[in-house]
């Protein structure tokens, strides 16, 4: 029989799909400082302790910190961990002991307790084995009580310089019922009476480890399987499993042992598992099964997740429901679409691009273009009630599987639906009648053989454009459902089509299934999922709390909608919908999906049990006996809290300190001490992400605040007054913690609201208002008296000066108005412009009543001359500077008989100049000027700038006309200005812009506006009408300057040609 066992085994592991687990890796990638890994515990709060080559690391599924020799450890590299009742870490390594209790570090040297190699548990304190034998150290009031034994052989425990050979099969163990058990060089000691006494076994079994499980019973680990102790004495466990494995290290989940060891006859460590109470359940895991490296120890959390632990980091195995084939299985790829199980058994799994993988109890076999499989995209498999397998491609169209032999396995042949095109299979089906049909990219097939197919049109119009996604027999209903791509969802009823007009007609359907009262559901790309129970129509849909109204799958079982998304996979409770309400639980990788992206209707059904789903990630297999709801809730704490968001040194504020967190029990603060951070956490490692918190702050809350933020913030707390933080976590099942955590608060009040401070302040108030009042009324009818006076003679004084300044602003006011309309007179009228372009515009802001800057405008025949100047200065100044310019521009323009811009500009500076060297000083005003002649009968436009450019748009482009570097009024001896000629076209646009706009500043910064951002801005609005895009201009400078000052004169002219 043993022989036997150990046979399957060993041959189980070599044929059998080496799946993978749902294995969260925790390593350097992760956050973990060092990949070695010695000794796991965990504390009351739920943090994960973790003994490393690189310090002393928690962890409570969101954060890693980490206690290294910097913070008081005496060595870098431990050996083991443990946690005790009173909440101490304790640590050892080959220098001594280190005890971590809250921010303290005390440490036992190497002289007084040796190199420590491992360490137990006890009630107060930890069981010591070091080559100086075996303690126990306990702390209490501040002091270390350090307790040694002996065993009746000679220690010879030296850790080794190869910190990875240390010692994995000794042991020190404390049962339920304080019974210590030592296990040292294979051999097994028990504490008896204040000695270590030897427990015989046979002289070939070599013991390894030992643990109890939840009936008390003391198990014995060895290199001949499992052994029970009775009566102190050791008695085979008589289990086909636990006979055959050499165990090294092992934990107990009911009556579920997990052991990580040796198969007899196999040199490779791997997990195993079995029931002592079933002998059907066995389970393996190793390397080939996720595992970062060989495991060395094992531990069971709170949650009963297993913690493995390696010499590369730590894998937690946190359920079976999912399990996965990938790539390093032997399939072809890890991208599945098209999933069948044939009637011989063998499972096919198509890919997106990468081949087919058919599956046998004993071989996989691999099929690409390489070899015979006519396309590598393979979307749909499957078998007739002939036995005649059909396999669906995105290329190559429908073709069918011919068995050849065990060797060469399957040949391919298309049959003749559209030969010659190119076609997309996406799914077939069979009636009642054995007629095959096949939806297709092309519309809708069927054959009565099975072989020759013919066009099925849903419509008078189908041709053969209809894109067919999905297929469902509705054998209640006597019909079958299409779903198409475009064109919506049609029944054939008798060999009829009708059109479903139930569903959203932009509704994209993408899959349809059926439950188990017949009810039929669709899938949509874009509009979520619809259900029809023969009558009515509903959606469900993202606000509803589906993942993605992208619907890839849908599947129902006798109790469930699974809807696989392009964000997970989501399960529908059918019998809360049944009651009208959507009950929806999410599958993401923390479930073990190992791909969130669930790929086109690829799903399959395995038994009652579970089924099978495509991800871009492998081939999923999900079985629900195994989908345990988490039961138990997170461990929850207040893990930090601050003042002002920064952290604070507690003990300066309160007396009553928690030495383990460091935090307050009974905090008082000032009154101005008011706006607090309280940081928690909620320990879940099944799904840390998705833990969910509760909180209210009694004294001000009046319900719970539910959030997955792990900070509450509270600010302008009201002095005065005691708060109470309550907080507890329900886990990703929805299960809450039944403790609440809670954390008490007093914000004093300020002394000037004190009852004392009152009084004493109305008393001192009262005397000083009563001598106050008495004596302002007496001071007050003295200044009365000299006020009169005063204020009589100044009244007449003010009234002679203020006639003055009046008379002189009115003039002043009259000459800048007269000014302001003589500078309008000179401006062209938007019409002007208009007349001989297709339109134009023109926005003009002047910072004071006249300008400096000006547009000018002119035609002559087919000749129209535009330009926009900023002349110096604005306001008066610039305005009178503007007519001078604008005055030596006219003429300049009929000098030059409206042509040639070059010269008009130079021709206009002559003037400019010989106008400003009469004053005999040197010549600071002039203007910057853009200056444009378009020819209507060419579409030709000639530009010359001086310091401005032009704009033009282009094939969708703004291009950019560059001017001389010269301005008008420049003095030097000889200026030359160039011509610049494009070739334009109609409905292109001209911009030409001072620098008023750009310069302005604004915005929350008082940035510039700049030229880049205006560029931008009319670029993007250059399809738009222009009385758009001066609207636009006008709303985003009010905009932008707000409530600044308008930093110059604005201009911007746009023309349409």
């Amino acid at each position: 029989m043993r022989f036997t066992i150990v046979l399957s085994l060993l041959s189980l592991s070599v044929v059998s799909f080496a799946q993978r687990y749902n294995i969260e890796i925790i390593g350097l990638k992760t956050g973990l400082q060092h990949s070695l890994v010695t000794g796991i515990d965990q504390d009351t709060q739920g943090k994960v302790w973790l003994s490393t080559g690189g310090g002393l690391c928690s962890y409570n599924g969101f954060e890693f910190k980490y206690i290294t020799t910097r913070d008081g450890l005496n060595y870098t590299r431990l050996t083991d961990v443990a946690v005790d009742a009173q909440g101490n870490i304790w640590a050892s390594s080959s220098l001594g002991l280190n005890m971590v209790r809250g921010n303290r570090i005390l440490t036992i040297p190497k002289d007084s307790i040796g190199e420590v190699a491992l360490l137990g548990k006890t009630n107060n304190g930890v069981w010591v084995l070091s080559n100086m034998g075996v303690f126990k150290v306990t702390f209490d009031k501040g002091k270390f009580d350090i307790l040694r034994y002996s065993l009746p052989v000679s220690l010879n425990i030296a850790i080794s310089p190869i910190f990875q050979d240390r010692p994995l099969t000794d042991f020190v163990f404390q049962s339920g019922l304080n019974q210590v058990y030592v296990g040292y060089k294979g051999s097994l000691y028990m504490l008896k009476n204040g000695n270590f006494i030897p427990i015989p076994f046979e002289p070939s079994v070599y013991v390894n480890a030992c643990n109890e499980n939840a009936n008390g019973n003391v198990l014995i680990a060895t290199s001949n399987g499992l052994y029970r102790l009775l009566d102190d004495k050791p008695v085979k466990v008589n289990h086909p499993y636990a006979s055959s494995i050499d165990i090294l290290k092992f934990v107990c989940i009911g009556s579920k042992i997990w052991c990580n060891g040796r198969l007899k006859g196999s040199d490779e460590v791997s997990i195993h598992a079995f029931d002592l109470e079933d002998e059907s359940f066995y389970r393996t895991l190793g390397i080939r099964n996720g595992l970062p490296d060989n495991p060395s120890k094992l531990y069971v959390d709170h949650e009963l997740n297993i913690w493995i632990l390696t010499n590369n980091g730590i894998a937690i195995l946190k359920g079976e429901a999912f399990t996965c084939l990938t790539t390093s299985d032997g399939l072809i790829g890890n991208k599945i679409w098209g999933i069948c199980r044939v009637s011989d058994g063998t499972l096919w799994a198509g890919t997106i691009g990468e081949g087919l993988s058919v599956m046998s109890p004993t071989r996989i076999y691999q099929y690409s273009t390489k070899n015979g499989l006519p396309d590598n995209y393979v979307g749909k498999i499957f078998e007739s009630s002939s036995r005649k397998i059909y396999v669906g491609t995105s290329n190559a169209g429908l073709n069918v599987a011919t068995y050849i032999n065990s060797t060469l396995g399957y040949s391919f042949n298309r049959l003749p639906l559209l030969p010659n095109d190119r076609v997309r299979i996406d799914d077939i089906a069979e009636d009642r009648q054995k007629r095959i049909w096949v939806a297709t990219s092309k519309g809708l097939f069927y054959a009565n053989d099975g072989i020759h197919f013919s066009h099925f049109p849903l419509f008078d119009s189908d041709t053969g454009g209809v894109f067919v996604q999905k297929l469902q027999i509705d054998t209640l209903r006597k019909r079958m459902w299409v779903g198409t791509r475009f064109n919506g969802v049609f029944f054939i009823e008798n060999d009829k089509p009708f059109k479903f007009t139930g569903i959203d007609k932009n509704a994209e359907i993408s899959t349809i299934t059926k439950d188990f009262k017949g009810d039929i559901w669709f899938g949509t790309r874009n509009s979520g999922v619809f259900h029809y129970d023969g009558s009515n129509i509903k959606q469900i849909k993202e606000t509803d709390g589906v993942s993605s109204n992208l619907i890839y799958v849908l599947y129902a079982d006798s109790d469930y909608l699974w809807i696989g998304t392009n964000l997970g996979l989501d399960r529908l409770s059918l019998s809360e919908y049944s009651k009208g309400k959507i009950d929806l639980r999410h599958y993401g990788s923390s479930e073990g999906l190992p791909d969130l992206e669930i790929n086109l209707n690829g799903v399959l059904a395995d038994g009652e049990d579970g089924f099978w789903i495509a991800t871009n990630g492998g081939l999923a297999h999900y079985q629900k006996s195994l989908d345990k709801i988490n039961s138990i809730p997170p461990k929850v704490s207040i893990t930090n809290l601050l003042l002002r968001s920064q952290p604070t040194p507690w003990a300066d504020y309160a007396s009553d300190i928690d030495e383990l967190t460091g935090l307050p029990s009974q905090l008082k603060l000032s009154y101005w001490q008011n706006h607090l951070t309280f940081e928690f956490a909620g320990v879940s490692f099944k799904n840390p992400q998705g833990v969910k918190y509760a909180w209210f702050l009694e004294g001000l809350d009046n319900s719970w605040v539910e959030s997955k933020n792990r900070q509450a913030v509270y600010s302008n707390l009201q002095p005065g007054k005691t708060y109470r933080l309550h907080l507890k976590a329900a886990n990703s099942d929805g299960i809450w913690s039944d403790e609440v955590v809670s954390m008490p608060i007093y914000i004093a009040p300020p002394f000037w609201v004190t009852w004392w401070f009152r009084i004493l302040a109305v008393i001192v108030l009262g005397i000083f208002i009563y001598w106050y009042v008495n004596s302002r009324i007496q001071f007050l009818k003295e200044r009365q008296e000299e006020l009169e006076a005063m204020v009589e003679q100044r009244t007449v004084e003010l009234r002679e000066q203020l006639d003055i300044v009046d008379d002189k602003n009115r003039q002043i006011m009259d000459s800048i108005l007269y000014a302001k309309f003589l500078q309008g007179s000179m401006l062209p009228s938007i019409d002007e412009f208009k007349n001989h372009f297709s339109d134009a515009f023109i926005f003009y802001r002047p910072k004071d009543f006249v300008s400096g800057d000006f547009y000018w405008f002119c035609h002559h025949k087919n000749i129209s001359v535009f330009a926009v100047a900023d002349c110096t200065g604005h306001g008066v100044p610039g305005a009178i500077v503007s007519v001078i310019c604008e005055n030596a521009l006219r003429n300049a323009v009929r000098e030059c008989n409206y042509r040639n811009p070059a010269q008009i500009l130079s021709i206009t500076n002559e003037h400019v100049v010989e106008f400003f060297t009469k004053s005999q000083k040197s010549i600071h005003d002039g203007m910057e000027i853009a200056l444009g002649v378009f020819n209507h009968d060419t579409l030709e436009l000639d530009f010359c700038g001086a310091k401005m450019p032009l704009y033009y748009t282009c094939n969708g482009e703004l291009v950019k006309l560059k001017p001389d570097i010269y301005r008008i009024g420049w003095d030097v001896e000889k200026v030359v200005y160039s011509n610049q000629r494009v070739k334009l076209n109609n409905d292109d646009l001209i911009f030409a812009f001072t620098d008023g706009f750009c310069d302005q500043f604004g915005a929350e910064n008082g940035q510039k506006f700049s030229s880049a951002r205006l560029k931008n801005l009319l670029l993007e609005n250059s399809q738009q009408p222009l009385a758009y895009i001066e609207q636009l201009l006008s709303i985003t400078f009010d905009q932008w300057r707000g409530f600044s000052e308008q930093t110059d004169d604005v201009l911007v002219m746009g023309i349409k040609v």
